[in-house]
């Protein structure tokens, strides 16, 4: 019996230390992205705000937001409802090491939403790194 507990807490052990040492990996940073961040927001007008930024450690030849995809859960399903792409206003910048924006969707009031957006930055050698979020609400 000591032994099977012993045994138990030793694996519960190994799984602690392995998850905690990975968590740093994911986070860190890259040669192209610093730090980034994404946040969709119900607004009072019936729109949802939808923000991105994206930081580089040094300028970089491209970098911004490649798409925004927002789905509407209808009957169970995601259905995409609107979408932004890189050629769109504001999404990317040009010899830089820093871009934020804001896109606006109409909204249905009671509706679920998700947002879903992928940052990227290129460097002026061809390297590439980009990152995507997902945000999940329901407009009040």
């Amino acid at each position: 019996m000591k032994n099977g507990v012993k045994r138990m807490l030793a694996v519960c052990l190994a799984v602690i230390i392995l998850t905690s040492l990975s968590l740093p990996v994911s986070a860190r940073e890259s040669k192209q992205i610093s730090s980034h961040g994404v946040s969709a927001t119900p607004l009072d007008d019936g729109r949802i705000a939808i923000y991105f930024s994206v930081n580089s450690p040094g300028i970089m030849a491209e970098l911004g937001a490649s798409s925004i995809l927002v789905y509407r859960k209808i009957m169970g399903n995601w259905i995409l409802r609107d979408a932004f792409s890189a050629s769109d206003s504001g999404m990317v910048r040009t010899n830089a090491s820093f871009q934020a924006g804001t896109k606006y969707v109409t909204a249905v009031s009671g509706a679920e939403y998700k947002v879903v957006v992928t940052i990227f930055a290129t460097d002026t050698k061809g390297g590439s790194d980009s990152r995507t979020r997902m945000v999940y609400l329901t407009m009040p």
